[in-house]
């Protein structure tokens, strides 16, 4: 019974989600906007899933905010650049905002790749047998 308890909590230490909020400073002045999404990504858990060319991550941006939502920052960056975004999980996925030039975020996607490693209960530090994780929204393809 100890034990099932233990492995319940390592299990929601794992998979429950972070509730705090994420702000965001940036100063940037006729910076690359591949530069700044850069710095989103070391000051926050998300990475960008782009097509460089379609979201014109080579423009200059000027931005300047101390302390801000993650998503007010994303709101105000994207508005003034035609970019659309769209969160799934701890991704932020990219593509132009016009319809013209909108293709489907599937199109962003990379390639499908196998990842292999041990699950490690926090409380313990024995490897869970038998976990498997997924991501959610993903189809596993046989």
């Amino acid at each position: 019974m100890k034990k099932n308890v233990i492995i319940l909590i390592c299990l929601l230490g794992l998979f429950l989600p972070r509730m705090t909020a994420q702000n965001v400073t940036l100063n940037f002045r006729n910076t690359p906007l591949k530069e700044v999404l850069r710095e989103i990504q070391n000051q926050t858990d998300y990475r960008f899933v782009y097509n460089d060319d379609a979201i014109g991550a080579s423009n200059p941006i000027s931005i300047s905010v101390t302390a801000q939502p993650l998503r007010t920052v994303l709101t105000d960056l994207f508005a003034q650049n035609n970019i659309a975004y769209e969160f799934r999980d701890r991704q932020i996925v990219l593509k132009p905002q016009s319809p013209e030039e909108s293709e489907t975020i599937e199109n962003y996607a990379t390639t499908p790749q196998q990842i292999t490693g041990r699950v490690i209960c926090s409380a313990t530090g024995e490897t869970l047998p038998f976990v498997t994780v997924r991501i959610k929204g993903t189809v596993q393809e046989q």
